[in-house]
């Protein structure tokens, strides 16, 4: 199987767990508001529940990105058996410290839940203080879990991390259900500690047979532990400065007219849809060969496997994001107007979203690239640039709240996420040729290695890799000329045949009509597509026929000869 073929695939078993994932995730949500409502007991267990997460899941997240590379490094220059020697004092230091985490927060649980939720008194602060103790031990499970992930992920194993995540909201819709009923809010919190500890025991036996075995020693003077807690700080100073940058852009919109804050949330839940389906998947599976090329400094594999990536990015997220912007107010109406959400919600939250989906493309390709500098052991880089963009978006905030709105925000935005991006590539290309100028050459790969990246080794002195270069425009041009042609082609469709026969068909009628001109747009975008001859729609052709083909073979082998056709 080539590089673009399982990128493709692997892709493809992210997504699906995504979708699952949130389709799940809708259906947990609906079934504890029809159990619980809109009550002090919810409340309670929101704040209890996001507590582990306050105190934990940053750092796990953070060591679960900056420990693939250093694993990968060690998995092909020593060998599998090292890189889990290596692995089991990171695993052992985390959960150490998650179970100081957990005595912690136990002890703590009053103090803390008068810090985060300031205004609750009485039965509703006392719930909560019990809920936060019953929810506690997830920050084990969240931060092994993650480190888990990473592993595997670094082993080319996609498929049961991204199952995990809709695993765990079954349990939690099962026990809603059961205990629910019998220990009421208690019940739920106890489910989604019981779903949490699910993700990892699905995960565990997966890097056991891999080899992986912890056992109980931590080598406190391994180099690479040391490393890793100097690659992981400005991993959470970078989540700490995003968080900073969502708490303006909330300070500003809460000084417009209400509903626009509202508004800017609504949209949020929209137009990152795009981005965990198909962005996401494609930064999380692209990052592990990143880190084995780095591993053996293949510098034009690298430059090769992120240019795949971003092309692929551009490829199915400029449609979805032009679809957001040209459908965006039936999109809305679809989604949300009900109830209190009226017509002028609608416009509001569209046109918010319009401005946010100018960025979708951006913030994948800023994932991948930022990636990319993980891969290469260089946190600091997507920190200062991630400042950087910070401060243009406040800047623009600025200046452009006061003429649109909450929409100037969603559209500020938009543009810094531009300009974190380009400036990450830039820093990118200026950091490989350096290292392409070094004469670094590519390490001897151990036989059983060899496989896993088969490239030749780079001689010192070769052309400089490249990323961004005038083949990969050419083809980004292509994707954002079908892209174009499918934008026009829905607008038309939708203004001059949808919308004078939608007003009298209601919500029925809408879904109708979006879901034609939605499959019209698609049609229109692959047609354009393979008329330009686009290589990103020739790839995924390729691996749908070749699934395809292995279905067929796996459903011909499996029925019994001379029997009545059923399959076994």
């Amino acid at each position: 199987m080539t590089r673009k073929t399982l990128l493709i695939k692997a892709s493809l078993a992210i997504s699906v767990g995504a979708i699952l994932s949130k389709v799940l995730g809708f259906v947990r949500e609906m079934v504890i508001a029809s159990r619980f409502g809109a009550t002090s007991h919810v409340d309670a267990y929101v704040i209890a529940q996001g507590l582990p997460g306050l105190l934990f899941a940053a750092i796990g997240g953070a060591l679960g990105t900056v420990v693939i590379p250093l694993f990968t490094a060690k998995r092909i220059k020593e060998g599998k058996d090292r890189a889990f020697r290596m692995a089991g004092t990171i695993w052992n230091a985390v959960a150490l410290g998650a179970l100081v985490v957990i005595v912690f927060g136990e002890i703590a649980m009053p103090w803390l839940v008068r810090l985060v939720a300031p205004g609750f008194r009485g039965a509703v602060f006392d719930e909560t203080i019990l809920l936060g103790r019953i929810l506690m031990p997830a920050a084990f499970f969240t931060g092994v879990g993650l480190l888990a992930r990473g592993m595997l992920n670094s082993l080319q194993h996609f498929t049961v991390p991204a199952l995990a995540d809709p695993v765990q909201n079954i349990i939690i819709i099962t026990t809603v259900l059961t205990l629910g009923r019998m220990f009421g809010i208690k019940g739920l919190a106890a489910g989604t500690l019981l779903g949490m500890g699910a993700q990892l025991f699905m995960i565990w036996p997966v890097l056991a047979r891999h080899g992986f075995h912890p056992g109980l020693r931590i080598d406190w003077r391994m180099p690479e532990l040391r490393e890793i807690w100097l690659l992981t700080i400005p991993v959470l100073v970078g989540t700490g400065i995003g968080t900073i940058n969502a708490l303006v852009d909330r300070m500003l919109a809460s000084g417009l007219p209400e509903g626009n804050v509202a508004a800017m949330n609504y949209a949020t839940r929209i137009y990152t849809l795009p981005m965990v389906l198909w962005g996401t998947a494609l930064g999380t599976a692209l990052y592990p060969t990143m880190t084995e090329f780095a591993a053996v400094s293949d510098w034009d594999r690298i430059a090769e496997s992120i240019r795949r990536g971003l092309r692929l990015a551009a490829f199915g997220l400029l449609p979805m994001s032009a679809g957001l912007i040209v459908l965006s107010e039936p999109i809305t109406k679809l989604v949300y107007e009900r109830g209190a959400f009226d017509p002028q919600a609608t416009n509001l939250t569209a046109g918010v979203m319009s401005m946010y989906s100018l960025g979708v493309v951006a913030i994948s390709w800023r994932d991948i690239i930022g990636r990319a500098f993980y891969a290469l052991h260089d946190t600091l880089t997507p920190l200062w640039t991630g400042v950087l963009a910070v401060a243009v978006n406040i800047g623009l905030n600025l200046a452009l709240v006061g003429v649109l709105g909450s929409r100037g925000l969603a559209l500020a935005t938009a543009i810094a996420s531009w300009i974190g991006a380009l400036s990450l590539a830039w820093l990118l290309e200026g950091k490989l040729a350096r290292a392409d100028r070094d004469g670094t050459q590519a390490l001897p790969l151990r036989a059983s290695q060899a496989p896993l990246v088969q490239q030749p080794v780079q001689q010192a002195g070769a052309r400089a890799a490249r990323v961004l270069d005038r083949a990969f425009w050419r083809e980004v041009g292509k994707s954002a000329a079908a892209t174009a042609a499918m934008a026009a082609t829905v607008a038309v469709f939708w203004q001059q045949v949808a919308v004078p026969r939608v007003n009298s068909g209601g919500t029925v009628g809408v879904a109708a009509w979006f879901l034609a001109d939605a499959g019209l747009g698609a049609a229109t975008y692959l047609v354009a597509a393979l008329v330009l001859g686009i290589e990103d729609l020739k790839l995924l052709t390729e691996v749908a026929c070749r699934a395809s083909l292995r279905a067929r073979s796996i459903g011909r082998r499996s029925r019994r000869p001379g029997g009545d056709g059923e399959v076994i």
